[in-house]
């Protein structure tokens, strides 16, 4: 009983990590770019947490219209589209310009998203450029670190969890957190 008692003081000790470390945003609002990360999406059907992502993407857009939104996400095939297509049309169909998007459609893993988006980023920009990340809160942390794995300088911004996804989220996000540390030697590239 008493390792079930740490354990669920480890999950909501580090949760509680996480939901502040990924709510204090530090972008600087004059990046080069903006990575938006995907999340599961069912046919055009855009999931609250996705839609939270784009909608901080679009306020960042407002802010700092120059940069590139590099909307990130695969799992499409020849009858559905990927995340990244989902996510384009959103942005489109909210007034940002398809001359700054760029749609990065290979990745099924949040490590591919950001191999995928440095490659993306690089040939555009050379080796010196700034980028900021969006996902929600409980995200952030996990991504920053594969981010820097990447070879990425990345600053971030943190978009809502939906609250009835809180409990759930939070413990597969520990779980991965845990999977991320302990598996040594992992390749990005």
């Amino acid at each position: 009983m008493t390792v079930i008692y740490v354990l669920l003081i480890f999950i909501f000790v580090t949760s509680v990590f996480l939901a502040i470390y990924g709510s204090r945003d530090n972008s600087s609002y004059d990046e080069d770019a903006v990575i938006v990360l995907g999340y599961g999406v069912k046919g055009q059907k855009i999931p609250a947490m996705l839609k939270n992502r784009l909608d901080k993407a679009i306020e960042y857009h407002a802010e700092n219209p120059d940069a590139i939104i590099i909307v990130s996400g695969g799992r499409g095939n020849e009858t559905k589209p990927s995340e990244a297509s989902v996510m384009e049309e959103y942005l489109l169909s909210k007034s940002v310009p398809s001359d700054k998007i760029i749609k990065e459609e290979k990745s099924r893993t949040t490590v591919e998203n950001f191999k995928f988006s440095a490659d993306l980023l690089r040939e555009k920009f050379g080796m010196v450029y700034s980028a900021v990340i969006i996902t929600n809160v409980f995200h952030i942390y996990r991504s920053e670190k594969y981010a820097k794995a990447a070879g990425m300088s990345i600053k971030h911004i943190g978009a809502e969890t939906v609250r009835h996804d809180i409990p759930w989220i939070y413990i597969r996000e520990v779980a991965m957190l845990v999977q991320m540390i302990f598996i040594k030697g992992r390749k990005f590239r």
